[in-house]
């Protein structure tokens, strides 16, 4: 690799041999800035490459096998290269271009006047300044700064004429000279053209640097890789070595806890506090009340009226009032909190590790970089996994949620996307459901939602077409409608006018129901028509919304959905992945 570099600067090296040090120095910065002045030259000038350049390209790939990257790629390659080349390298390789090694000198003149001996007289004195190391230095030429000694005094305008038949201005200079000026269009794509070089150029350069960038955090990892097992690890071989006597902790098991750093608090890490009492601050809430938009609630006038005679009792009926009532949910502090805790679990099974329940609310942290950490002292109550042990886990973090309702009192009923996820962790096999607890629908936000919901569905019809083509009589299909139990009844479909957006969605986009063979599909595909449609009603439903106004017809609908496509396997982990990170 070092060789191909250094041939870069092959043309250059007869006149680096013999050089002194600080000489030498200086000549690889002369023919480095040469090489990147040439390089620019021809960036800047790639379009008007000739086509003899290309065909000579052609020819050496054809005939050695030599690659044909381009001037942009081998521009970049030059400027990345060049600027790792050291001195050391280049004067090792320059010993191949010495005249007893590898030489062939080529005399162009007009007319002859050399001769063999004039040759080897240069030849031989070149190599006794080489040996001496006395070759000078390169001489740049001098060039005057400018041609002419003073400068001549600028004239000014003395009169300006506009003429607008012709839009263009006549001009009279004080030495009397006129000119015209008119603005045409002319050249205005070549100025196009130069703008869209320009912006090029600057993303070649954002190029180069980000290479740099990449190269120094590749040495920064490692210095860091070498520090961290200087610093980190040695800590627990010293724990091993204290628990060592008693087999309470294995060095195998060690060596996993030293893997799984960032799960733990650093003895060292700062501007941290307990999550006890991060939760414990005011304003701090896990909850939050959601208005949602275009939800009715309806109210007998009866109640309001204040005369009770007989006869001027009004007869009972419903209207609707603007009164929109709430929708109770996890805030976006409460999702981050719990998300936080499962990731720690999840992150610990990953590395082999448990702590079969051995943890509370006062054993998580918060950091400055708001990340969800366990008490560094767990790591002595740590343990190899097993899947007793993980559902022991698993079945731990809802006593810990119930730890962080109780910071707020009884008061506050738990939401249903709350109790979605605590019917995951309690029940009896979490660590089969470890992917959805994970990844689940209650801790995305609202957009998160309504695209996992169409991209579940979308793959669910995609499923019921293949089930149908191989005769598997809708196998998957049916195995996934079972979890949706919030179409058991059918009260769902009457719950619709309580939303007027959706009632107006349902009014002008009628679904075809004859075709529907079982209830949840139909309530599935009413999901995904309102996810379609809702935007298109009023101006005042935003994306966020839209999740929100399905909720408060039917909570949990998004939840059974996940949980049935996970049980025919169709869960997509890096789409979770990205919304997850929205």
């Amino acid at each position: 690799m070092k060789e191909e570099r250094l041939k870069l600067l092959s043309p250059c090296f007869l006149r680096l041999l013999g050089c002194g040090s600080m000489d030498f120095l200086t000549e690889i910065s002369t023919v480095r800035a040469l090489m990147m002045s040439e390089m620019e030259s021809e960036y800047l000038e790639r379009d008007q490459m000739q086509s003899i350049s290309l065909q000579d390209e052609l020819l050496q790939h054809f005939l050695r096998e030599e690659a044909v990257i381009g001037t942009e790629y081998n521009a970049q390659l030059l400027k990345t290269l060049l600027a790792h080349i050291s001195s050391v390298e280049v004067a090792k390789f320059a010993e191949k271009f010495s005249t007893a090694r590898s030489c062939v000198i080529k005399i162009v003149e007009p007319q002859v006047h050399a001769s063999l001996e004039d040759l080897k007289e240069l030849v031989l004195k070149v190599n006794t300044l080489e040996e001496e190391k006395s070759i000078p230095p390169w001489n740049e030429e001098l060039t005057r700064e400018g041609t002419i000694g003073q400068s001549p005094e600028p004239g000014i305008i003395t009169d300006k004429v506009e003429h607008p038949g012709i839009c263009s201005t006549e001009v009279i200079h004080s030495d009397d000279t006129l000119s015209c000026c008119k603005y045409t269009d002319f050249l205005d794509d070549q100025t196009d053209r130069d703008k869209v070089d320009n912006i090029k150029e600057q993303i070649f350069e954002l190029q180069i640097s980000l290479s740099k960038l990449i190269h120094e955090l590749e040495e920064l990892e490692g210095k860091l890789e070498m520090h961290s097992k200087s610093d980190i690890l040695l800590p627990e071989i010293s724990l091993k070595k204290q628990f060592k006597a008693d087999g309470s902790l294995e060095l195998d098991l060690v060596l996993a806890i030293a893997q799984c750093h960032d799960i733990f608090l650093c003895p060292y890490e700062v501007s941290h506090m307990t999550l006890r009492d991060h939760l414990s601050a005011p304003g701090a809430k896990i909850f939050r009340v959601r208005v949602v938009p275009g939800k009715k609630i309806f109210k007998d006038l009866s109640e309001d009226v204040s005369i009770r005679h007989k006869k001027y009792i009004v007869p009972q009926r419903r209207k609707s009032l603007s009164l929109e009532p709430d929708l109770r949910k996890m805030s976006p502090l409460g999702k981050f909190v719990i998300a936080g805790i499962i990731e720690c679990i999840f992150r610990l099974h990953r590395y082999g590790l448990s702590l079969n329940g051995k943890f509370s609310l006062d054993s998580f942290h918060i950091t400055a970089s708001k990340k969800v950490k366990l008490d560094a002292q767990l790591k002595s109550l740590v343990c190899c996994r097993n899947p007793d042990n993980m559902k022991i886990d698993y079945a731990s973090i809802p006593t810990v949620i119930m730890q962080i309702l109780s910071l707020y009192g009884d008061s506050f009923p738990i939401p249903f996307d709350l109790q979605r996820l605590l019917d995951l962790l309690s029940c009896e096999d979490p660590v089969s459901y470890e992917v959805i607890i994970r990844y689940n629908v209650s801790l995305m936000d609202e957009i998160g939602k309504r695209d996992h919901f169409i991209i579940l569905f979308d793959r669910l019809q995609q499923i019921e077409k293949e089930d149908e083509q191989k005769g598997m009589k809708n196998y998957r299909l049916k195995e996934v409608l079972k979890y949706i139990v919030a179409a058991d009844n059918d009260d769902w479909r009457d719950k619709l006018h309580i939303n007027s957006f959706v009632e107006m969605v349902r009014q002008r986009h009628l679904v075809d129901s004859k075709k529907i063979p079982d209830g949840a599909m139909d309530l599935l595909k009413t999901w995904r028509h309102n996810f379609t449609h809702l935007h298109e009603v009023s101006n005042e439903i935003q994306d966020k919304d839209q999740a929100d106004i399905l909720d408060s017809i039917e909570p949990g609908v998004i939840n059974q959905f996940q949980q049935g496509m996970h049980s025919i396997m169709e869960i997509d982990i890096p789409h979770l992945i990205k919304t997850m990170k929205m």
